[in-house]
This record gives structure tokens, sequence and C-alpha cells, in this order.
């Protein structure tokens, strides 16, 4: 049985399966640079944060609003998306600031641990699994997130935030800690048993899939259980999660467009080459380092130097912040939403 790549075993195993192992082996590598006392600032801020974190919400564009079959079919959802979570995360943002930096961050999380769901899926799509099995795959992908973000939600010591601190709700009981370590290494022993017996049975083994989980179980266990770091969280998060999501969009929009290229606008057909991923990283680059240095000018107040190479800090006033807040964060909002959607309406697709 071949092995069940998206694009093709180079592409798969550089950009999507590989991230995380190699940002563990640069970890591992340096672990000066990966110190607990260690901070996200200067170039780790421009790398991991703009050029990657924020860059890879603006790819969502390339699977809707650049995609015209897409865009005319879901048109009253690609525009109502964004004007509605502009509208709730005005009114959230006006009951309480902190309450709307921790829907964000829960709506971030459900986003982050239900990629890798889709990634395993994906992997084993042509695997001709009994019921349980399937149910034992998606346990596990789930685990290999879900435990490391439950020991963080029962400790109160980690030294690193989602977005800022507090927008995690937090405890220290040892005890969940403990029952909770129990049941992964549980999980992770029924795993690996029925894949032992899945391949003593089919004589195959689905590579790709077992290296996604073992690569997601590693870094998420590394970045927030065994190492209290924030460059260390920030880096394994955001490689991991970032650059296989604009990996993916780039193939998926690039198999589109030669099927059919005058879905695309001429610019963004360049972009969808073989050869035109230059061109595609500046679309998303761009619009990221526009919308940083919003946030850093007008709220957080502190990489701007490093972007602008002067001080423009000033107080913005709160009643401004009320309306700026929920603004700025309306790509990273409809980033969320759209992506669930139309990974959806594949599924549907290939379903009927």
């Amino acid at each position: 049985m071949k092995q069940a790549y998206i694009h093709h075993a180079k592409f798969d195993w550089f950009f999507i399966i590989a991230p995380p192992f190699v940002c563990l082996f640069i970890v591992l590598l340096m672990p000066s640079l990966f110190h607990s006392g260690n901070e996200v600032a200067g170039f780790s801020w421009l790398l991991l944060i703009v050029l990657i974190d924020v860059a890879h919400v603006y790819s969502t564009g390339f699977r809707t609003y650049f995609d015209k079959e897409m865009s005319d079919k879901f048109r009253q959802v690609f525009i109502s998306v964004p004007i509605i979570s502009f509208v709730i995360g005005v009114l959230v943002y006006a009951v309480q600031p902190m309450l709307f930096w921790r829907v964000l961050a829960y709506l971030a999380v459900f986003h982050f641990v239900r990629q890798q769901y889709g990634f395993m899926r994906l992997y084993g799509r042509n695997d001709n699994m009994p019921a349980y099995k399937k149910r034992i795959d998606a346990i596990a992908i789930y685990s290999a997130t879900l435990y490391p973000l439950l020991y963080w939600h029962f400790s109160n010591d980690r030294t690193f935030n989602w977005f800022l601190k507090g927008d995690f709700v937090l405890s220290d009981i040892p005890e969940m800690r403990t029952v909770l370590g129990i049941i992964y290494v549980i999980i992770c022993l029924v795993y690996i048993i029925s894949e032992i017996h899945s391949v003593i049975q089919k004589k195959y083994i689905n590579l790709p899939k077992n290296a996604l989980l073992l690569g997601t179980a590693l870094s998420w266990l590394v970045g927030i259980v065994i190492l209290n770091s924030d460059i260390t969280f920030t880096f394994l998060n955001v490689v991991a999660h970032g650059v296989p999501y604009m990996a993916l969009i780039w193939i998926k929009a690039q198999e589109k467009a030669q099927s059919n290229p005058m879905n695309f606008p001429s610019l963004i057909r360049k972009a969808l080459t073989r050869f035109g991923w230059p061109l595609f990283l500046l679309f998303l680059i761009l619009p990221a380092i526009f919308e940083e240095g919003l946030w850093d000018i007008f709220v957080w107040h502190e990489q701007i130097e490093l972007l602008f190479k002067r001080d423009l800090n000033f107080k913005t006033p709160k009643s401004v912040l009320n309306l700026l807040v929920p603004l700025l964060s309306v790509p990273q909002i409809t980033h969320y939403i759209l992506d669930g959607f139309i990974w959806k309406v594949s599924a549907e697709k290939k379903s009927i």
C-alpha cells in the first residue's frame, strides 16, 4: 500500500511533518537560547510572530477571497464573517477586555488542536480501518495536544501565556496533573498496541500519520510541560502550526490554479506557479508587517523601534482601543472561522 501523502513525499516531509522535529533539534542544540528566562523579542519576535504566526493568517485568502469559485459560491459567508466578528468583538471587549482576550485565546486553541486532527485524518484517509481504530487515532491526536493544555491549566507556574497574562483560567492542582498524566500514558499505550496489531494484520505502517502524531506529541510536551520557557513555547507552537498550514494552503490553491487558471486573478496565479512561492510569501508578509505594526504602535508598544527604527509610542485612548483591538483582531478571527469552514466544505465534496 502506498503512503498517503497529501502532495508528495519530499514536500510533505519537509514542510508538514518535519517542522516540529527540526524545532526540537534546534532547542536541543542551543539550550542557552531557549533558557527559561528568554522572552520572544527582537529578531525572534519578527521571525516567529510576524513572519510566521501573523503571516499564516493571511494565507487563508488563497482558499477564500482570492478563489473566484469559492468567493462567488459563499459570498455571503465571506462578507458576513469579518463583519460579525468585529461586532461581537466590540461587544465582548466593552464588557471586559480580558474576557475578549480569553475568548480569543480559546478560539485559537481550538483552531490549533483541530489542525493537527485534520492532518491526522488526511494521512489516514486511505487506511481501511475499523471504526474502533479511527476512534483510537482521533483520541491519540487530540490527547497529544489536550494533555499539555490541561497540564498548563492545572499549573500556575508557566512563564508564558497564549496571548497575554490571565487569558487562560488557571489553577494549581498537582493531583489533576498526575491523573491526567496517567490517562495520557494509557492512551499512548493503547495507540501503540493498536498500531502494532494493524501492522501485523496489514503488513503496512502509515509513516506520515505516525510521524505527525509523534511530532505533535513531542513538540507540545516539550513546549508546554517539560520546558518552562516563553521562547521555547512560542518557537515550537508557531513553527509547527504556521509552516505546515501555509504549505498546505499553497499546494491546495496551486492544484486548483492548475486545473482552472482563470479562477484566480493574474497576480495570484503567478504566486501559485511552481516557482511562485516568493510572491506567495510576499502576499502574506506585507499585510502581516502592516497589521503587527498597528498592533505595536497603538496597543503593545514593545517592538516599534525594530519595525520603524524610531520611537512612535503614545498612549491610545481607551475609547479608541474599544474599537481598534476588535478591528485588528478581525483577520485572526476570520482565519479561525473560515479555515474550519473551507476544510469542512472540502471534506463534504469528497464524500459525495
